[in-house]
């Protein structure tokens, strides 16, 4: 899909004396509507209303919670406007409006309640399914378990069996709520309304086979679609958080900062690798250079809007960026960064035309390492050839897999599983090491690099100030691994994105879930 160039919609209004007191609000058209409908102008005209914005198209947005229903709108391909003022009340259904909600953050990642993840604490990883399954496994522990989360379809009755003498004990999950428990099999019918459900697998040590799928399907005509069966990967955090004490063989310090401690950043520190002569780009909303936290760290920038490289023009615009580059700096010190900003001053989103020449110009101008905190539902077919040429000419990217609790990773993280070379999707993991309740799965690509690394209240960069302020997401995480890639180019730095991908990915620890 081709996404056009943004439209943008300024209107003056006025307001009805009859308000509801909403700070801004944002109102969602339905698919299909391409302007906002006379009978809402009418309605918003008496006195001084201004819809700040509108488009029609799908936009890439920032990937760091909290989001609001501006974010929302804007990565939906529907007509979208933020009024400023207050709300008028609308006593009737209005035409070809699909939502009405206040500017407002959506909740923190604490408010999410219960993760849609692993149920019961696993010694063994969690296996994911479509809707069929049949596959070998083996328990290798006493009393240890298997996880496996499948995408049922509704209403339909699933026999989940297991042949073997042991393990024999299975349990049901739905959205982590028990509902069948039996030995050798039991039949269940899942509902609708989540992405996940859960069965473990319980016993002694032994091989067993299971089996999940419709008892009424016709499984011939069904393509079996099954997860890998490795101990080196997890759908849910892939192939873990990348250690550098594996890979430098030298003992790790204490870093005061969380992720690059989680990773064990400092056995390369230690042995002196600290990402110098490495740029970084860092695609964003621009950095504060001017913070002492990252007083020359930037030596260079670009903004697609207007072609622009003074400094002022990459400055940050809305303080993502900042917080993005100041993780990279915690784990690679050294490392050069370029301020590449590609998200608008007016309303925050951006375009896939603008994420691509932010891309291509960090590419020619001698970034090694690209970080995408960033993420939209679908991309051009130029996109490929952007990051097919970033891979050909060294460039290894670090992109944020998405905040959506979802399935698989949004765009253009999905190129981690589809281009060789590309690099990572990035999930992200709360101060415990778990994957966090609000990171997106890798989906069922078996060739999808994914890893995993802080993203939950994470301190870093404060643009607005000199201090440092805490945010989450997995654009927290995905500069983490942008760090860490910059110390693995600095001490390989003959070796192939290929090598590099395949070191990092092999020298790894597994995530508190499922461990």
């Amino acid at each position: 899909m081709k996404l056009k160039s943004k439209i943008l919609l300024f209107v003056s209004l006025v307001m009805t004396a009859n308000t509801t007191a909403f700070a801004d609000s944002v109102i969602t058209f339905a698919a299909g509507v391409s302007r906002v409908p006379d009978d809402i102008t009418k309605a918003l005209l008496p006195q001084n209303y201004v819809i700040k914005q509108a488009w029609k198209e799908a936009k890439f947005t920032p990937q760091s919670l909290s989001r609001s229903p501006w974010e929302k709108a804007m990565r939906q391909a529907n007509l979208a406007v933020l009024i400023k003022g207050e709300m008028p009340t609308f006593s009737n259904n209005l035409p070809g409006v699909l939502s009405i909600e206040e500017e407002a953050p959506f909740q923190s990642e604490e408010m999410l309640g219960e993760p849609p993840f692993d149920p019961v604490a696993c010694p063994g990883v969690i296996y994911a399914f479509h809707h069929y399954s049949e596959a070998e496994q083996k328990l290798e522990s006493a009393e240890s378990c298997d996880n496996y989360a499948i995408r049922p379809r509704g209403g339909l009755v699933y026999r989940i069996a297991v042949s073997s003498a042991t393990p024999k004990s299975i349990e049901v999950y739905e959205h982590g709520s028990q509902i069948a428990a039996g030995e050798g099999e039991v039949f269940t019918t899942f509902n609708y309304g989540y992405r996940q459900r859960y069965i473990t697998v319980r016993g002694a040590p032994g091989s067993y086979r299971i089996e999940i799928y419709p008892v009424k399907a016709d499984r011939r005509k069904e393509k079996l679609n099954s997860w890998n069966f490795s101990d080196q990967f997890s759908n849910g955090y892939g192939f873990g958080i990348p250690d550098a004490g594996k890979i430098a063989g030298k003992a790790a310090s204490q870093s005061e900062w969380k992720g690059a401690h989680m990773m064990g950043a400092e056995s390369y520190w230690n042995a002196g690798i600290t990402g110098q002569g490495v740029k970084v780009a860092v695609v964003d909303t621009g950095i504060n250079f001017r913070h002492p936290f990252l007083k020359d760290t930037v030596v260079g920038g670009y903004t697609p809007f207007g072609d622009k490289t003074d400094p002022d023009s990459y400055a940050d615009v809305h303080g993502h960026g900042s917080h993005v580059a100041g993780i990279i700096h915690q784990v690679a010190p050294k490392a050069e960064l370029l301020a590449v900003r590609v998200f608008s001053e007016e309303d925050g989103g951006t375009t896939a035309d603008i994420i691509a020449k932010g891309v291509r110009w960090a590419i020619d101008n001698g970034a090694k390492v690209i970080n995408l905190s960033l993420g939209g539902p679908d991309a051009p077919r130029s996109w490929t050839d952007v990051f097919r040429y970033g891979a050909s000419k060294g460039v290894i990217f670090a992109v944020a897999s998405g905040n959506d609790r979802g399935f698989m990773p949004l765009f253009p993280a999905v190129f981690a599983g589809t281009i060789p070379g590309f690099g990572f999707s990035v999930g992200a993991l709360d101060q415990l090491g778990s994957l966090a309740v609000f990171s997106n799965w890798t989906g069922n690509n078996l060739s999808m690099k994914h890893v995993a690394s802080h993203g939950a209240r994470v301190l870093s960069v404060d643009y607005e100030n000199d201090g440092f302020v805490s945010m989450s997401g997995t654009s927290m995480a995905a500069p983490q691994i942008a760090g860490f890639l910059a110390l693995a180019r600095q001490a390989n730095p003959n070796a192939t994105n290929e090598e590099i991908i395949q070191l990092v990915s092999k020298n790894v620890k597994r995530a508190a879930i499922n461990d």
